[in-house]
This record gives C-alpha cells, sequence and structure tokens, in this order.
C-alpha cells in the first residue's frame, strides 16, 4: 500500500510548483469562471452570475472561498491556485482512503488491488492535470465517486445517500450513483441468457440517436469548436460499425442479470423516498443559487457532442481513453473472463450503470466521466481479482508502466496553447482530451493500444502471466 501511494506522492511532489496552465493567468478555459467563484462568491451568488452548469461544480470553489476567509488568506490569482492545489492534493488523498476502503471491502487479492490502483490513479489527470490545471473540477468529482462507492460496497445506505447530496455538487453525474442503492447488492445467483433483441436494442438507440444529431443540428459535426476535431467522412464507414458493435456488447450486460423477480432487485420503499428527496433538494438548490446565464452545455448539446466524437475516428472514443487512462482499456481487456461473474455479484443497479457509463464513453472527453469511472475500474478489478492471483511481478511491471505513461515530467505549460487545437505545441496539451487529437496522435496512440492490448491477450493465451487459484 505504501509503495503504491509512494508512486503517486513522489511524482507530486516533485512537480508541485514545475507546470502551470499559461492561460488566464494560470486559471485555465473552464478554471477562469471557478476561480473568479472563489475570489468573489458572495458577489457571484448576487449578480446571480453561476449558471445551473457551473452550479453543480460549485463545492470546492465555496468551501475554498471560506477556508480562505477564515485564515486571512489574500485571494490573489497566485493564492487561489495555490489552493486549488493543495485541495486536488487533498482530494486524491481522500479517493486513495476511500480505494483502499473498497478494496478491502471487496476482498480483493493484494496484486489485483495494485491493478485496480494504477488505472485510476497511475495517470494523467492524477499526476499531471491535479496540478498543471488546478482549477479542473475532475479531481474532486473522481474522489467523491469513490466515496460513493466505498459506502456502497460496505452496505452503508445512509452515507451513499449523503454523498450523492455533496458530491452532486461536484459533478452532475453523481447523481447516477443512486441506481446502487435503489438496486442493491445481491447474492450471486444463475442468470437468465439475454434475449436476441437485446444485443440490438442500444445499436438501435445509439443510431436513432446519431441520426437525430446528423438531422437536427448538422452543423455540430463541423462548426468549431468542432473543428478541431473534424467527422473523418472517409473514415465514417468504419467509425460507426465499431460504435455499433460496442453498443451491442454493452447490450450483452442484461444477459448477466441475476434471475429474480423484480420485487426482489429493488430497495425497500424507504430509501427510493430518501433518493426522491436527495434529487428534489439537489434541484431545488441548483435552481435557487443559479443564474439566468445559459449553462455551455445542455442535456442535448451534451448527447450531440457525444454523437459527434463517436465518429471522429474509428474507434476514437477508446483510442482517446487510452491516450487520458491507459490503464482503464487495458484493464478491461485483463477483466473480460471474469466479468460475468462480477455483475452476478454487483447486481441490477450495477449493470444499469455499466450501461449508462458505457454509452456516455462513446464520447471521447474522458475527463467529463472522471465522476464514474470509479465504477467501471470497481467493475474491472473485481473481475480481475475472481481469475484468481496474478504473479506478483506483473503488478510491479504494470505499475510502473502506467506511471510512466501518467506524463507527470512532460512541460505543457511553456507552450503557446492559444494555437489551433490540432496543431503543435497546443497539441501537446490537447491530445489528452480526446477529440482533439490530430491524425498523428490518434494513429499512434491507436497503434500503442492496439499493440498492447494484443500483446496481453497473445502472453495470456500462452501462459505467460496466467492466475493461480485462489487458496480456499
Amino acid at each position: 500500500m505504501l509503495l503504491l501511494i509512494a508512486l503517486v506522492a513522489l511524482p507530486l511532489a516533485l512537480t508541485r510548483d514545475r507546470d502551470l496552465i499559461p492561460v488566464n493567468k494560470g486559471f485555465g478555459w473552464d478554471g477562469q469562471m471557478y476561480g473568479m467563484y472563489t475570489q468573489y462568491l458572495p458577489q457571484a451568488f448576487d449578480q446571480k452570475a453561476i449558471n445551473s452548469h457551473r452550479i453543480q461544480r460549485i463545492l470546492v470553489p465555496a468551501g475554498l472561498y471560506y477556508v480562505m476567509e477564515a485564515m486571512g488568506i489574500p485571494r490573489t490569482e497566485e493564492q487561489v491556485i495555490r489552493a486549488y492545489r493543495v485541495a486536488n492534493v487533498f482530494f486524491i488523498a481522500l479517493g486513495i482512503l476511500a480505494f483502499f476502503g473498497l478494496a478491502a471491502a471487496s476482498g480483493w487479492h493484494p496484486v489485483a488491488t495494485a491493478l485496480g490502483f494504477g488505472a485510476l490513479f497511475l495517470s494523467v489527470p492524477v499526476l499531471k492535470m491535479s496540478l498543471f490545471y488546478p482549477l479542473l473540477p475532475d479531481i474532486p468529482a473522481m474522489a467523491m465517486g469513490l466515496v460513493a462507492l466505498w459506502c456502497w460496497r460496505r452496505g452503508w445506505r445512509t452515507g451513499l445517500l449523503l454523498t450523492v447530496l455533496i458530491g452532486a455538487f461536484t459533478g452532475p453525474t453523481m447523481i447516477l450513483y443512486l441506481l446502487l442503492l435503489l438496486f442493491p447488492r445481491q447474492e450471486p445467483s444463475a442468470t437468465r441468457p439475454a434475449p436476441v433483441w437485446i444485443w440490438g436494442l442500444l445499436p438501435v438507440v445509439y443510431l436513432g440517436l446519431w441520426t437525430w444529431a446528423w438531422t437536427r443540428a448538422p452543423e455540430a459535426f463541423h462548426r468549431p469548436p468542432s473543428d478541431s476535431h473534424p467527422v473523418q467522412m472517409e473514415w465514417l464507414v468504419l467509425a460507426l460499425p465499431l460504435a455499433l458493435v460496442w453498443t451491442a456488447l454493452l447490450g450483452k450486460v442484461s444477459g448477466w442479470l441475476p434471475v429474480r423477480p423484480w420485487r426482489q432487485r429493488v430497495a425497500a420503499w424507504p430509501w427510493w423516498v430518501g433518493a426522491a428527496a436527495v434529487v428534489v433538494l439537489i434541484q431545488v438548490l441548483i435552481r435557487t443559487g443559479s443564474g439566468a446565464e445559459a449553462p455551455p452545455q445542455t442535456l442535448t448539446t451534451y448527447l450531440q457532442g457525444i454523437m459527434v466524437q463517436s465518429v471522429v475516428y474509428p474507434g476514437g472514443f477508446l483510442v482517446a481513453h487510452f491516450q487520458y487512462l491507459p490503464g482503464l482499456v487495458l484493464l478491461g481487456v485483463l477483466a473480460i473472463p471474469g466479468l460475468s461473474g462480477a455483475f452476478r455479484e454487483a447486481g441490477t443497479g450495477a449493470a444499469i450503470l455499466t450501461l449508462v457509463t458505457g454509452f456516455l464513453l462513446l464520447g471521447s472527453e474522458t475527463r467529463q466521466l472522471l465522476q464514474l469511472l470509479p465504477w467501471a475500474v470497481w467493475l474491472l478489478t473485481s473481475a480481475v481479482d475472481r481469475q484468481g492471483v496474478w504473479p506478483a511481478w506483473w503488478a510491479v511491471v504494470w505499475c510502473l508502466g502506467l506511471c510512466a505513461a501518467g506524463r507527470w515530467w512532460e512541460r505543457l505549460g511553456r507552450h503557446d496553447l492559444t494555437s489551433g487545437f490540432m496543431e503543435e505545441p497546443a497539441q501537446r496539451y490537447f491530445r489528452f482530451h480526446g477529440p482533439w487529437m490530430n491524425e498523428t496522435t490518434w494513429w499512434t496512440a491507436g497503434a500503442a493500444l492496439l499493440l498492447l492490448a494484443g500483446g496481453l491477450l497473445l502472453a495470456r493465451r500462452k501462459g505467460w502471466f496466467h492466475p493461480q487459484p485462489r487458496k480456499s
């Protein structure tokens, strides 16, 4: 455990003041508004300057305002940036504690724990972006997702409910964790075979949404900022089928649901009442605190973005996630043989949450899903652990390789990031954010993903690191 923590702590310590995004005095793009809220929170509320999109990420800006006010720290740009860096380290530590608590509650073997830990924490968002672009709200959102999973796995339903309420103001996807409350875990049981039509249901939904986006707003595929990730029309004939295959595979999840009457799959009615109360309270707080300014992203534009980003390049959504969280995709390759057992243990809510998360992954800006990706890591790590005891040397290679892939040493702040997203040197930054990959980045990352995934499958077939059965 200490060695794993050191793999996160040392890069953060070594790069603490080394690199900072050279945009808006270090506040960055999205972070410019959050930094302003931290400096002038009462005025922002009085003037209704916080729209409904940003108020769902207001927890950290508001918390830092009151902490700095209480400690007498001047809220200059420099001090606010320092406060966000400290806050990100705090939330990384909170996430690590929650992860190890989750691992203990799940009964994972130490090697499987190391594989899951590396997939989530030895990554670009943690090792690089948390200090380079500290005002992004991603790390607190990820940490709250981990706390929610810890409460769920320990059976702390009240804790899960409160975590969703608090975490909803670090990221709007937090509300989806209520599925784990409303459809609790169950003892493993037999599964029913999925009807054939299930395999086609999600692809039909996806294709319907894609057609809707194409016909309703064709300009979304061409206008800025979409010109930074234009649809490659010559690849559309391959990109669309790959997305349809992905959604068809997600449909197979429905075939792994436990065989039980519906009334035995859902939580008792008081928890449904509690969940409804939390949803209502969240909406009341959002509507009460937010102003009339139009949010930069609505559900409609978000769905349009997913439809555009899913056909940027063939399989571009997987390549983008591999760029940002390489361990997530590779862990999925290792997890394949144990997935059905992991689903049987997790239950109906877990299956629904997986379907939603998997569908949202078609959008290739991974950072927008960091609140849900702890769930994907839990599921995949559980599937890996179910297969047996993995060689200890594999965990060492895995973690060291992912730590190197976190690119924490790379200097980005010295470059001009105001030029076109697809061109160097701005590409050095934007390549980590999926949709803005240029051709070179996409081909390079895609080739690396295929090589590594193929290597893992080949090594597994050859028995080079085949897991051994766990002792009873």
